[in-house]
């Protein structure tokens, strides 16, 4: 075995130094170069199995986690995308047009005056998020009857996805708030009484953005469960023939309502009346939930770096360990096209 190895290692080296120094005088660049280069690429079957193989794999959920990190989030879709605006991964640099011209009828007074349009650099930074390093021991992989490897990733993924769309709404909180002015209900969020959500509460949103020359198309609308359901029984106590025309009984589900879109999410917005709080505010007694409502082009995503980390065959740990990196950010591009519905706190 050693001999036919010795045998291959020469076969290889002198094919090298025929093929790299003609191609090397041929081309006029130093013969070393090139029959290291041939060296090289002869003795590549002689590799272990797998080793070219790793930077291929990492790749693949590299592009896995860039296709499907807004996959459960569909809502977020629904939004301007920044990711050609992304510098260096990491930070959006969107221009902005100045002011229009100002138009004049019948011009009488000549030359007119000249003005400059001075446009604006919007920049904003992409929050970095990172998952804690999982480890799969050796023994994992060779006695689970499932891939576990593939298994922890999907988690993994999951878990990216959760955190980048909760937080994504923290860059998208509007300064207009609107009160839910339904009958009294107990609150599903804190401890008390708050008021209903109803469908004129979504009325008043649209008004709202249409008085403030909004486009009525692309207008979204993201609520909690408890919400959800509130306006849905509205919508039966209004009229049943409206409701049974915008409530799709198979699904179970409102797909869109006076121009609005609908989506769903366990949690949009906690926070007390006034006040959005952050995700990872202490919820309170008098904490009430809240709905966010937007136009397509008012809100916007961006997504920058992606990368993902593993380390095979750990000799401290035996096993492996992986991890994922994903920067992304946004920002509200309109205020009178972003509002947010709170519910009303009675006591």
């Amino acid at each position: 075995m050693e001999t036919k190895f010795i045998l291959s290692v020469l076969t290889s080296l002198l094919l090298a130094v025929f093929f790299g120094g003609a191609v090397g005088h041929a081309m006029d660049v130093n013969p070393v170069y090139t029959i290291t280069g041939a060296m090289c690429v002869s003795l590549l079957p002689l590799m272990p199995a797998g080793v070219l193989g790793m930077a291929i794999q990492k790749e693949i959920w590299v592009d896995y986690i860039i296709e499907n990190l807004f996959m459960n989030n569909e809502w977020l879709k629904h939004s301007f995308n920044h990711d050609d605006f992304v510098i260096g991964g990491k930070v959006v640099h969107e221009p902005e047009a100045g002011a229009k011209p100002k138009i004049v009828k019948n011009r009488s007074v000549f030359p007119a005056t000249v003005v400059t349009r001075a446009d604006q650099d919007r920049t904003y930074a992409l929050d970095e998020y990172t998952s804690d390093p999982i480890k799969i021991p050796d023994a994992d992989t060779k006695e689970l009857s499932y891939d576990k490897v593939a298994s922890v990733l999907a988690e993994m993924m999951e878990a990216l996805q959760e955190d980048v769309g909760t937080w994504m709404l923290q860059n998208w909180i509007p300064s207009s708030v609107l009160y839910t002015t339904g009958a009294d209900v107990s609150a599903h969020m804190g401890a008390g009484v708050r008021k209903l959500f109803m469908l004129d509460d979504l009325v008043s949103a649209k008004k709202a953005m249409s008085k403030a020359g909004i486009a009525k198309t692309d207008r979204q609308a993201l609520l909690d469960p408890d919400m959800l359901e509130q306006l849905v029984t509205s919508l039966r106590i209004n009229s049943q023939r409206d409701s049974s025309i915008a409530y799709d009984l198979v699904n179970g589900a409102v797909k869109r309502i006076e121009g609005f879109e609908l989506h769903e999410r366990a949690e949009v917005y906690k926070g007390t009346e006034g006040v959005i709080q952050a995700p990872d505010w202490t919820e309170a007694t008098a904490a009430v939930s809240g709905a966010l409502l937007w136009q397509k082009n008012c809100v916007a995503r961006a997504k920058g770096d992606v990368d993902f980390f593993e380390d095979l065959g750990n000799p401290t740990h035996y096993g492996d360990i992986y991890s994922a990196l994903v920067r992304a950010g946004g920002r509200v591009r309109r205020q009178s096209g972003v509002i947010a519905i709170q519910q009303k706190f009675v006591s």
